[in-house]
C-alpha cells in the first residue's frame, strides 16, 4: 500500500514506501509561488498548474519514434492514416500526446464528432503529423538511468494496452459502433500513474 505523504507548499520529493516510485517534483515547482513564499492554494494555484502541465512535451516509446522517423524518410505516399493509428494505439502516450496536439492546433474547436486516432490524423494530414511526432522525446531516454521507473512505466502501458484490448472486445461483443473510442478510454484510464513515472 502506498504511504501517504506530507504535502507542504514547495511540494518535496516523497517516497512512497511498497513501491519502486521516487517523485521528484523539484521541476514541478508551484507556479504560483514567489520569492521562496508560497501563494495561497487558490484558483492561481490551479490555473498555473494547469498552463505548466498542458505544455508538457510528453515522451512516446522508442518503438513508436523509429516507425515515424522511417516514414517520414520514405515519404511513402501510399501511407494511409489507418497504418499510422495503428501504430499511435500502441502507445498510450503518444495517443495521449495527438488528442493534446490537435487541441493546441485547433484551438479547441474540433468537430465533437472526430474521436477516433485515425479521423485525427485525416484532420492534421500524414505529412504534418510525421513532421509533428517524428522528434518527439523517447521515454526511455527520459527515464535513462532510473532502471525501476522504466520498468514501472512500461508495466502500466502493458496494462493500459491489455485493458483496451478487453474493452474492444467487450464493445465488438455488444455491436458498439464506436468500438474505438471506447478502447481509447480504457487505455487512457492510468495516464496519469504513466505520467508520475
Amino acid at each position: 500500500m502506498l504511504g501517504t505523504a506530507p504535502v507542504d507548499a514547495a511540494f518535496p520529493p516523497q517516497v512512497f514506501h511498497g513501491s519502486a516510485v521516487v517523485l521528484d517534483m523539484e521541476h514541478l515547482r508551484d507556479p504560483c509561488e514567489s520569492n521562496g513564499v508560497a501563494a495561497e492554494r487558490t484558483a492561481c494555484s490551479l490555473d498555473g498548474w494547469i498552463e505548466r502541465l498542458s505544455g508538457a512535451d510528453l515522451p512516446i516509446l522508442r518503438a513508436t519514434a523509429r516507425q515515424f522517423a522511417r516514414m517520414a524518410a520514405e515519404g511513402d505516399d501510399e501511407l494511409s492514416p489507418r497504418d499510422i493509428a495503428q501504430i499511435v494505439l500502441r502507445d498510450p502516450m503518444m495517443t495521449a500526446k495527438l488528442y493534446v496536439h490537435l487541441h493546441r492546433v485547433t484551438g479547441g474547436r474540433t468537430l465533437a464528432d472526430i474521436t477516433t486516432v485515425d479521423r485525427n490524423i485525416v484532420m492534421l494530414g500524414v505529412p504534418p503529423f510525421l513532421r509533428a511526432f517524428a522528434q518527439s522525446p523517447q521515454i526511455e531516454d527520459v527515464l535513462r538511468g532510473n532502471t525501476p521507473a522504466l520498468v514501472g512505466l512500461i508495466r502500466v502501458i502493458q496494462r493500459a494496452r491489455r485493458a483496451a484490448e478487453i474493452a474492444g472486445q467487450f464493445a465488438a461483443w455488444r455491436n458498439d459502433r464506436n468500438f474505438e473510442e471506447i478502447m481509447i478510454s480504457a487505455m487512457l484510464h492510468d495516464l496519469a500513474e504513466m505520467s508520475i513515472w
